[in-house]
């Protein structure tokens, strides 16, 4: 059965700006000749009068957007404390994954002050003990060498990013304490002995991450035996 030939009748309206009189042009479509116009002309004839659906909208937004993956951390918890010796090397690590083409920083805070170090794989520190050292496949390592109590504080690895994504370190650097108590555990430095007497003194080591492995004594500028006829170290 063939359906009947619809007619449809267009009415465009325009403005006529210097004289303010309407003209009306009536143009006849018929079913076919409709069915070839675009699907969004009457959006484009009309706007902003009319709009289009919501889900026409979204669907536009999904087709024409796409995103890069967003950088991330390894530490979830975006901070870590990293404990050294005096005198130590020690890194600084900073795990980015999904960077591309962003950038990591690395920046020193003290208070209110900032003191940029790296940036990507160059250095921007007078102080020659900082360096950039990565090693793939993400790890981004502050390093400072023979590290001294002046770089204990804080530090963060920046990433150029939108929001920039910051990551803290907390560098605590540990000085050796070294104390000599005599054979009572008393603290001391100057002792005084009778001739022929024993002489029993102890070094008591602390505030090291690692036990020290070797310790030396001297008396003046003269290192001391570990074993001597006389009793020695022990």
């Amino acid at each position: 059965m063939r359906h009947p030939t619809f007619r449809i009748i267009l009415t465009l309206v325009s403005l006529h700006h210097l004289t303010g009189s309407i003209q009306v042009a009536k143009i006849g479509l018929n079913d076919n000749t409709f069915k070839t116009i675009p699907r969004h002309f009457w959006h484009d004839i009309s706007s902003p009068y009319t709009e289009l659906p919501d889900d026409d909208i979204e669907e536009e937004s999904e087709e024409s957007t796409t995103h890069d993956p967003y950088p991330f951390f390894d530490e979830t918890n975006m901070t870590a404390n990293v404990t050294t010796q005096l005198g130590n090397d020690v890194y600084l690590h900073c795990r980015v994954n999904d960077l591309r083409e962003r950038t990591v920083t690395w920046v020193r805070r003290k208070g209110d002050d900032i003191h940029l170090i790296t940036v990507g794989r160059h250095t921007y520190s007078s102080d020659s003990r900082y360096s950039l050292q990565y090693q793939a496949p993400n790890d981004w390592q502050l390093l400072i060498q023979y590290a001294n109590e002046r770089d204990e504080g804080l530090y963060e690895c920046q990433i150029s990013s939108h929001p920039p994504l910051v990551f803290l370190v907390y560098l605590i650097v540990v000085v050796p304490r070294v104390e000599i108590v005599d054979e009572r555990g008393v603290a001391t430095v100057d002792k005084f002995y009778k001739a022929g007497s024993t002489i029993e003194l102890k070094c008591i080591i602390s505030k090291v991450p690692q036990p020290t492995s070797y310790v030396t004594w001297k008396h003046g500028m003269r290192m001391l035996n570990y074993d001597t006829s006389r009793g020695g170290i022990r």
